[in-house]
């Protein structure tokens, strides 16, 4: 291996902490090996040499500067095995071996360092490669009978202690752990270019899809992957609310990079109207029986420990925030900030929890989230604005025009029709969001906290047991009620959609808690022409057993 003083700047640094620490003599050493060995330098070098007429020194410089050169070529994977063949066939066995023995030390250096980035995700790496470069050593050493690397460097330390000895043996790790996180870069790359590929053929196959199953099913595939492209790149499979920490990544993020598609079972995507409800009568016994099997299922968390930072808000505080703000609170241009208004339209838009009170029929209750684009009474709005229309018509029409800034991106959303393209303009809504000054931003967001706050009195005045009709289960397990609800064009089943999951009761009502992912809208003929897993009346006889 090549040492360290040919390398521009480095040997400056190893010259300066020798005469420092007194080794004048070292140091002038160390910057005459800088002056023959890098290329570049040790040709002006032995130009200046020419010209004082040492012909025999000017030769020797360029000997050495080839010397190492071949030293860092040697070190070099394919090229220093190639290398190795050429010496061992010219008859130049000790030569052959010297490349040989560099090339594999950095393959096996380079290979842990790519096989640990793989395995960790990134951060073993750099560790892997030294660790890689001190058993490569320690078992040449003891083959070979002759200290090598890390054994004679630290040896070379031990004997000559000096700060030139010491450097010396730091540049060997150091070299090792760039070479291991070049491996894992390496290794990246290669996994990117397989998942990017991969994701491209699923895309290139929706559009030819056979059915609308097929291309949801090649559309969540690319969702998967797209997720374990965004965790190479970014350290995270996605860049948009988390629903368990209340963070929204895309709106305190400056970066330009796109939101990737990722819909699971938390998201209300992955449950909405477009998913098919189970119907024949072999899926409908299989269905019910696990449907059951849920109802008997114990909570085991609460739901403040599954969404630590989301914090619960009453109605009432709602509207005495809502009051503080006058109704207006950017609107006005003239308005003087003030920091108690902040704090209002603060806790206003921010992520909380509204409860639902089941009928006392039922053996849970329920609860919905505010100001969330995945889930709950905000995601029910954008995605199914012209059902919401329909039936709150008049509160709507009071806070329309404050919507219009993202109003052509809502539509977007409202009109996708399969999982693929909501998420999709979800994400073009976010980023859309994101674009918007402070004060439009956060009037949008208390208009829509209104719209949520009716919402909210609208379903729960309407999921009474007498407007209840049964349940059913969708295609991708997820647990749906119906409740017949009047609107101005007549009847319509809401649909509530709720987690399988239980959590654990809160003070003041001793059900478990279950929690809304969304709510949409069917025609009553659209609604009475599907089956349910379990009706009205068989909930009734089963309750009575």
């Amino acid at each position: 291996m090549p040492g360290i003083d040919w390398i521009p700047g480095v040997s400056q640094v190893k010259a300066l902490a020798q005469a420092v620490t007194g080794d004048t003599e070292g140091a002038m050493k160390t910057m005459e090996n800088f002056c023959r060995e890098c290329p570049g330098v040790s040709q002006v070098t032995s130009v200046v040499q020419l010209a004082a007429g040492d012909a025999e020194g000017a030769l020797e410089t360029q000997k050495i500067c080839l010397g190492t050169v071949n030293n860092v070529a040697n070190g070099i994977p394919v090229i220093g095995h190639a290398k190795g063949i050429i010496h061992h066939a010219v008859g130049d066995p000790e030569g052959g071996n010297q490349a040989f023995n560099a090339a594999t030390r950095s393959t096996v250096v380079i290979s842990s360092g790519a096989a640990a980035c793989i395995a960790t995700g990134g951060i073993g790496a750099i560790p892997a490669g030294i660790a890689a470069g001190v058993g490569y050593d320690a078992t040449a050493s003891a083959i070979s009978g002759e200290d090598q690397g890390y054994i004679a460097a630290l040896k070379n330390a031990a004997d000559n202690p000096s700060a030139g000895a010491f450097i010396d043996a730091l540049a060997i790790p150091v070299g090792d752990g760039l070479a291991g996180y070049s491996g894992g870069q390496i290794a990246n790359k290669i996994q990117l270019n397989h998942l990017e590929s991969l994701r491209a053929a699923k895309l290139d196959r929706i559009d030819a899809a056979g059915t609308s199953g097929e291309a949801l099913q090649l559309g969540r595939e690319a969702n998967a992957l797209t997720s374990k492209i965004n965790t190479i790149k970014y350290g995270t499979p996605h860049f948009w609310d988390d629903a368990k920490s209340g963070t929204v990544v895309s709106e305190a993020s400056t970066s330009n990079v796109a939101i990737p598609v990722v819909v699971g079972p938390e998201d209300a995507l992955y449950h909405d109207s477009y998913v098919e409800v189970i119907i024949t009568e072999n899926n409908r016994k299989e269905a019910q029986k696990r449907m059951y099997e849920r109802d008997k299922q114990t909570p085991e968390r609460s739901i403040s420990q599954a969404y630590k930072d989301v914090k619960f808000i009453s109605p009432e505080t709602l509207s005495d925030l809502l009051e503080s703000t006058n109704g207006d609170p950017n609107r006005d241009p003239n308005r003087e900030p003030n920091n108690n208004l902040k704090e209002c339209v603060s806790q206003l838009i921010s992520w909380s929890w509204l409860a639902l009170i089941m009928p006392k029929e039922f053996p849970y209750t329920a609860v919905t989230q505010l100001n969330s684009c995945h889930g709950g009474l905000y995601h029910s709005f954008i995605r199914h604005i012209n059902e919401w229309a329909q039936v709150i018509p008049s509160d709507l029409s009071r806070v329309i025009d404050r919507l219009s800034p993202l109003m052509a991106e809502i539509n977007d959303v409202a009109s996708a029709n399969n999982e693929f393209d909501a998420a999709e303009a979800r994400n073009a809504f976010l980023q859309a969001r994101r674009r918007l000054n402070r004060e439009t931003y956060n009037d949008l967001q208390v208009a829509l906290v209104e719209i949520q706050m009716t919402m909210h009195r609208f379903i729960q005045e309407n999921i009474t047991f007498d407007n209840y009709q049964g349940r059913s289960v969708n295609t991708n397990g997820g647990e749906r009620l119906y409740f017949k609800v009047e609107t101005e064009v007549g009847p319509k089943a809401m649909v509530i959609c709720l987690t399988n999951e239980r959590f654990e009761p809160r003070t003041g009502d001793r059900r478990p808690i279950r929690m809304l992912l969304t709510v949409f809208f069917e025609p009553w003929n659209v609604f009475k022409s599907h089956g349910m897993l379990e009706t009205k009346k068989e909930m009734q006889k089963k309750t009575q057993k």
